[in-house]
């Protein structure tokens, strides 16, 4: 990797070791860094309703369907949810968490899709974040 551009023609690469980027990260209990990307507006945020002085347990839905719910308690539990294709929007895995109790979101991007995509997420419903494809997946896995 060579040094970042100074033409205006150039595209210049950051990474995750680039001091000017931050991204606020969850720590799972086996120590798993899960860095995520805030999405809803209007102070909102993800990041703001999780006290650090606390733990979350996480609970994967699917696709993050109604029906992927079923039967499952999510009061107080971080929802992560994969759906197998982009939508122009995501409020109906948050309708269904803020229905059934859950404390947030964390949508792990589809296939198609890249690593912490900025999408539409509702404001009047859980908060919501995104993740990278890799950490996502590692997380279900479990």
């Amino acid at each position: 990797m060579s040094k970042p551009g100074v033409s205006p023609y150039a595209i210049s690469v950051a990474s995750y070791e680039n001091s000017k980027i931050h991204m606020n990260t969850l720590e799972e209990e086996n120590r798993i860094q899960l860095p995520y990307q805030d999405q809803t507006q209007f102070n909102f945020k993800f990041s703001k309703v999780l006290s650090p002085f606390e733990s979350y347990e996480m609970i994967y839905v699917g696709e993050g369907r109604t029906e992927d719910f079923k039967n499952k308690d999510v009061t107080n539990k971080i929802v992560i949810a994969k759906p197998d294709q982009i939508y122009g929007s995501y409020s109906h895995i948050q309708y269904e968490a803020s229905r059934k109790g859950a404390k947030a979101v964390i949508l792990v991007p589809s296939n198609p899709d890249v690593d912490y995509p900025f999408v539409y997420f509702s404001p009047y419903y859980r908060p919501a974040a995104t993740t990278g494809k890799a950490i996502g997946n590692t997380l279900i896995s479990k």
